[in-house]
């Protein structure tokens, strides 16, 4: 399946009368060809996506050694030194000097603290390193629960994590938004004139912002919180896979941040 057909493929499941909504999935190997793609037509991101083809290949292979059947933390805990090894070879000098501080902490406690906090978590330095690691097994896990009631929520209905990004999908004559779980990758309805930070409602409190250099990326602010959720419109662009565009748009993250607003919630690389 092409990325503009799997783009649009939505299907629709009823339990008990209740309507389910479950949205086809991205492969790792999708991420991959994307970043790599849009690596070598991107100048100000390029490093950046280049460096997360290698980040989003060690996570496939983390994805493929961890149980499906098993919701323990503490799998992990023996393939995070191969990770801070990747990171001491082929890390910025900054994260270099992350992994020093990482390879003395005990990371059962680590993990195991940042799962079970992980809807309230601040972003911090090691942040990168227990998100790289979790996201393979919340996806994992999230990719093998039973489907959720289609609910009204600014929060993941599985982890209840805050989303990192909008999802804009045909549907009519119109579109729908979703929202991307920054943890495990789980979408969800939700309505487009509503800040899902704050819930603020009032549109002349809500500006949307458009970047010219790619039309395909909205930006939905909040006057009220200052915030903003970066949205992929994908009835524009069918080719977008929104965890990596999002990154390859970094200039736009900026641009924001220039302007008063933060994101919703911090991606992988901390913007």
């Amino acid at each position: 399946m092409g990325d503009a057909a799997r783009a649009e493929v939505v299907c629709t499941y009823h339990l008990e009368g209740k309507p389910l909504m479950k949205v086809a999935s991205i492969t790792w190997q999708d991420k991959i060809e994307r970043a790599e793609f849009l690596s070598s037509q991107n100048n100000a991101a390029g490093g950046v996506l280049r460096f997360y083809v290698k980040i989003l290949q060690f996570q496939q292979e983390v994805q493929t050694r961890l149980s499906a059947t098993s919701d323990d933390v503490l799998q992990l805990v023996p393939i995070v030194p191969e990770f801070l090894d990747l990171l001491a070879h082929a890390g910025t000098p900054r994260m270099k000097e992350m992994v020093v501080a990482a390879t003395e902490l005990d990371w059962s406690t680590e993990l195991n603290s940042y799962w079970s906090e992980r809807a309230n978590q601040e972003y911090t330095r090691l942040s990168f390193i227990a998100l790289t690691m979790l996201q393979p097994f919340a996806r994992l896990l999230a990719d093998n629960a039973p489907n959720t009631e289609r609910l009204i929520n600014p929060r993941c209905p599985y982890c209840g994590c805050k989303p990192q990004l909008g999802v804009l999908r045909p549907e009519g004559d119109g579109g729908k938004r979703f929202l991307l779980c920054s943890l495990c990758g789980t979408e969800w309805e939700y309505r487009r004139v509503i800040c899902p930070n704050c819930e603020e409602s009032d549109k002349e409190k809500l500006p949307v912002f458009k970047s010219e250099e790619a039309a395909y990326i909205k930006l939905a602010a909040c006057d009220t919180c200052h915030t903003y959720l970066k949205c992929i419109d994908l009835s524009i662009n069918g080719h977008a896979i929104p965890e990596i565009d999002d990154v390859a748009s970094l200039p736009i993250s900026l641009w924001m941040v220039d302007k008063g607003f933060q994101p919703t919630h911090f991606n992988l690389f901390g913007f």
